[in-house]
């Protein structure tokens, strides 16, 4: 079975939401945020990190705490979805891939959960 999930968002609004530390803290894991701050634009990478979380729990279908859901990369620079905890169960072994893209002005993200 497949399971396809998509997101897209502004990358403004993410911006202004990052201004609150607390926001960050709430969404994305210490290492996303470090990652995500180490880019000269690191807007457009919180809010592609953003869309591939609620793309996977589209995908996944339920919500799930954020930080079960964490976005990195591998040596190729290609997104890699971790699961953990709730999302790791709701996945039920399936494995999810990700797919982020982002202009100026948006950012989106396609999960593929395949069981």
């Amino acid at each position: 079975m497949t399971e396809v999930g998509a997101d897209i968002i502004e990358i403004d609004r993410v911006a202004k939401a990052a201004e609150r530390e607390r926001f960050l803290q709430r969404i994305y894991t210490p290492d996303e945020i470090a990652y995500c701050r180490s880019k000269a634009k690191p807007e457009q990478h919180l809010a592609g990190f953003f869309a591939a979380k609620e793309a996977v729990i589209k995908s996944l279908g339920r919500m799930v705490p954020w930080h079960d859901i964490e976005i990195s990369h591998d040596g190729a620079g290609k997104p890699v979805v971790t699961l953990h905890g709730k999302a790791l169960e709701a996945a039920a072994g399936g494995r999810v891939s990700v797919s982020i893209s982002h202009c100026r002005t948006y950012a989106v993200a396609f999960a593929v959960l395949e069981r």
